[in-house]
């Protein structure tokens, strides 16, 4: 695939580094209709094995957009990115590890803390009151894998509890 045919499908975002690189050395020759969902699947889960996970979705991505112009250009193919499971990388970068959710020793740890939080609020009701909202906002942004600012602007409104059959 070129850039060119790309433009002509007007398709945006493809990154042809990541073309070049992961997925035109084994299907670059390969004609769309004759890749299958084990072919894309196969070339993920190679890629896992040595990529970051950044990169894995770049080049699902990639297959994506490939699909697409082979849909625009009615080449009669089938987008199996919709299909197939992007797996996980087996190289840890110091960013992955820096984004994994706190451990639930960590957790411990915290609320530990929390009970001597609120030394300088006036009533023990105020310091209850505000240690339980923050170990609450803790535990919700632990288990739900919210961001703070999301957890902070949660609203009564905004949750629905279902009772479990």
């Amino acid at each position: 695939m070129s850039k060119n045919l790309f433009a002509e499908a007007g398709i945006d975002g493809f990154d042809h580094k990541v073309y070049d690189k992961h997925i035109k050395p084994e299907y670059g020759d390969k004609d769309i209709r004759d890749i299958q969902i084990v072919d894309a699947q196969k070339m993920l889960n190679h890629c896992a094995s040595y990529c970051a996970q950044e990169t894995i979705r770049n080049v699902k991505t990639d297959w994506h957009r490939i699909f697409q112009v082979a849909s625009i250009l009615k080449q009669g193919t089938t987008d199996w990115t919709t299909v197939i499971d992007t797996p996980q990388a087996s190289k840890v970068t110091e960013r992955s590890v820096s984004e994994q959710n706190i451990t639930e020793r960590e957790v411990q740890s915290f609320i530990e803390f929390m009970k001597t939080y609120g030394e300088c609020i006036e009533t023990e009701k105020q310091k209850l009151y505000h240690r339980n909202i923050l170990i609450f906002l803790c535990l919700v942004m632990r288990f739900t894998v919210m961001r703070l600012q999301e957890a902070r602007g949660l609203c009564k409104k905004d949750i629905t509890l279902h009772k479990k059959m």
